[in-house]
């Protein structure tokens, strides 16, 4: 029999890696969290997958020029197609996929979704800005009766505009319900390699 403290510490690593201290009072199940993202009216928000260092990144790249910016690793590719894989078997119906310009926000929304729409706002001026109300805007939207919308950005944006304890790390995404009056609280976080382990 393992011991009661090695049994707490395995329990923790798995509430860890899907995400869900800090950010509501009572954590909802896996099998719950899906059943809510089965039924809709949910954003899920990722940040955009694992990337690689680009030598030859620039500070301000015009949003296509890939050559010029840091973008997804060929790990970072597995991992967003692993997640599409998983939200497609999970039967999990999506509305809208935005994705900031950049490319690898686009290309971590195509292999997730297959499909993406470029929103500058998820984005907004960049880093170092305090707030980002169009990215706020869309995170706070309500989406169809009987569906979820997607976004995939950036974490600085989404911390930002969701709280200090809403960093994402890559790959990562926040389950956001929005009240309908313009606010929005997270109520799950889904590590990337969380997805494949949700009950289906």
């Amino acid at each position: 029999m393992k011991p009661a403290h090695a049994i707490y510490a395995g329990l923790l690593a798995a509430a860890i890696a899907i995400g869900w201290f800090g950010m509501k009072a009572r954590a909802d199940s896996p099998a719950d969290v899906l059943k809510s993202l089965r039924a809709g009216g949910y954003t899920i928000y990722f940040r955009h997958a694992a990337t690689e260092p680009n030598p030859n990144e620039t500070g301000t790249p015009a949003n296509d020029d890939c050559a010029h910016q840091r973008n997804l690793s060929e790990r970072g590719r597995e991992q967003a197609r692993g997640i599409g894989a998983a939200v497609r078997g999970l039967e999990i119906p999506v509305n809208q996929v935005l994705a900031g310009p950049l490319c690898r926000t686009m290309e971590t929304a195509r292999l997730i979704f297959g499909r993406s729409r470029s929103e500058p706002d998820v984005r907004g001026g960049g880093l170092g800005q305090p707030d980002y109300p169009g990215l706020r805007r869309l995170v706070a939207q309500v989406p169809p009766a009987g569906s979820n919308n997607a976004i995939v950005g950036h974490g600085h944006q989404f911390q930002a505009v969701a709280g200090a304890n809403a960093e994402l790390a890559e790959g990562e995404a926040a389950i956001v319900k929005a009240d309908g009056k313009g606010g929005f609280k997270i109520v799950a976080r889904i590590a990337s390699e969380a997805w494949s382990r949700l009950p289906h």
